[in-house]
């Protein structure tokens, strides 16, 4: 299943861009996946290539480009997610660096 973005807060272009990744194969074969996923990122203007990123509910992300052709094409995602503890987000909140944190060591 997939979570989209509320249309109403979205840009025409943008619109136009999930418009067209809903009629892909991809995005048939997420609706019909037992994980939930949610769209986190998506074009503002409809100048290829065309990126949309979504995650499921251990926030692993899945992207995709369509190309000059107009193909969608699974791309890799040069990111990855960092459990952060309440002390983390503590000390993110007063701007400073816990010396034994997740994004210390990364």
């Amino acid at each position: 299943m997939i979570l989209w973005p509320d249309e109403r807060l979205t840009r025409e272009e943008g619109r136009c861009a999930l418009a067209a990744f809903k009629e892909s194969a991809a995005a048939c074969e997420l609706e019909s996946d037992p994980h939930q996923w949610q769209v986190v990122a998506w074009p503002w203007t409809m100048a290829r290539p065309l990126h949309i990123v979504l995650e499921n509910e251990a926030h692993d992300p899945l992207a995709f480009t369509m190309d000059e052709d107009g193909i969608w094409m699974l791309t890799p995602v040069p990111r990855k997610h960092i459990e952060r503890t309440p002390l983390d987000l503590a000390l993110d909140a007063e701007s400073e660096i816990a010396p034994n944190s997740a994004a210390h060591l990364a």
